[in-house]
């Protein structure tokens, strides 16, 4: 017979597992949350950058399944590293076709430039463990994540024709 010590103990390495990444964010949240509110500033105003998201499809892309795809059609999701004390890794936007999921950008953490925060960190209001937080906290929320779809669905449907436009075009 298993000890109940030791099922008690499996149980709670379970939970811990299932749980980190829930408890993560909402500590993360909370805690910038209110060091923004010392700062007067809000999550949603803080800008930040597009230029580093790598794309895993061609740019712009006439496709039909992906060109003509609904916002609603794209999940967003967090990538971590590590079970028990993970770390944030970045976005993945996915597009859904007919029931399967396609990757189709990432952000990555690291890559994320927030110039706000970037000026902060150098005037000395916020520490580089702060800095770290609050872009990791800017990626994580919701608003972000459909700011990031936008920009995705925009690349896909941009037109680049007008690059390389001749005079015989335009008469």
């Amino acid at each position: 017979m298993i000890p109940y010590g030791l099922i008690l103990v499996m149980l709670a390495l379970i939970i811990s597992i299932v749980l980190s990444r829930v408890t993560q964010k909402i500590v993360l949240m909370k805690k910038c949350e209110r060091l923004l509110k010392q700062i007067s500033v809000q999550i949603e105003s803080i800008h930040f950058s597009f230029e580093e998201m790598t794309y895993f499809i061609s740019l712009p892309n006439r496709n039909p399944e992906i060109y003509d795809a609904e916002a609603i059609q794209y999940r967003t999701h967090v990538e971590y590293d590590g079970l028990i004390f993970p770390e944030i890794r970045g976005l993945m936007i996915e597009l859904n076709i007919d029931g399967e999921d396609h990757q189709i950008a990432y952000m990555s953490l690291d890559l994320l430039r927030i110039p706000i925060l970037e000026r902060w960190q150098y005037e000395k209001r916020i520490s580089s463990q702060e800095y770290h937080e609050l872009r990791a906290a800017v990626l994580m929320h919701s608003n972000t994540s459909k700011l990031f779809v936008q920009e995705v669905i925009r690349q896909i449907q941009r037109d680049d024709r007008i690059l390389f436009l001749d005079e015989d075009l335009v008469k």
